[in-house]
């Protein structure tokens, strides 16, 4: 036999409306939870609120969850920083936006150096609370510039197998450069390399030509 319950109007809210012909009509209000605050809408939500910090721990979870899940899928070390580099474009777009969201005065970077400098000093802050180590420009091609970062932080957490021993995950800042170069109208592309005492990681960006060429005519 199945169980019937009846819950009684009396004991619940009701609303009193006329309809067309002013009869009476009453419907059950359904009660709030008490102590629940009401949803609000992401999209209702002010772009320039400051923005919160993620902890280290849900940081490094999260990142050691994706280098896992394509290292089960992939088995040249290649194609793992390739994904992670294609994961971090995806990201550096959005970020482009909302921080220009953010800005009180948006202003277009038209210029290589002013452009590299609101990466390594502006993006990088909002990313990892500080900025990059050093920002050098190469001596033997005018379209490759250098960002230095000494502790990188996506690397700090990673156990890397022997098979897979030279695997950069700062693939992933990589990205997120170039999206933001893409984005702004820089195109370029955004290698990793160990500096030469091993002790910091290198963003090598290496703009092309036409970067160069427009370049050229703000001069």
């Amino acid at each position: 036999m199945r169980a019937q319950f009846r819950v009684s109007n009396k004991l619940l809210p009701s609303i009193t409306t006329l309809d067309a012909n002013n009869n009476t009509t009453s419907s059950i209000v359904a009660p709030s939870s008490p102590g629940k605050q009401p949803l609000v809408d992401i999209l209702d939500v002010p772009i320039k609120t400051k923005p919160k910090e993620v902890s280290m721990s849900a940081f490094s979870f999260l990142f050691s969850g994706i280098v896992q899940y394509y290292q089960e899928r992939l088995t040249h070390g290649a194609d793992l920083e390739q994904k992670l580099s294609d994961l971090g474009y995806s990201v550096g777009f959005r970020i482009n936006e909302i921080i220009l969201y953010r800005e009180k005065n948006p202003q277009r970077k038209n210029r290589v150096i002013p452009m590299l400098q609101f990466i390594s000093n502006t993006v990088w802050t909002m990313l990892f609370g500080k900025n990059a180590s050093s920002l050098e420009q190469s001596t033997d091609s005018i379209n490759r510039y250098m960002i230095y970062e000494n502790q990188p932080i996506e690397c700090g957490f990673i156990s890397i197998p022997k098979n897979l021993s030279g695997l950069q995950c700062s693939y992933f800042t990589a990205g997120i450069i170039k999206g933001i170069l893409t984005a702004s109208e820089f195109p370029a592309d955004v290698k990793v390399f160990p500096s030469q005492n091993k002790e910091s990681t290198v963003f090598i960006v290496d703009f092309d030509y036409d970067v160069i060429d427009r370049e050229e005519l703000w001069k």
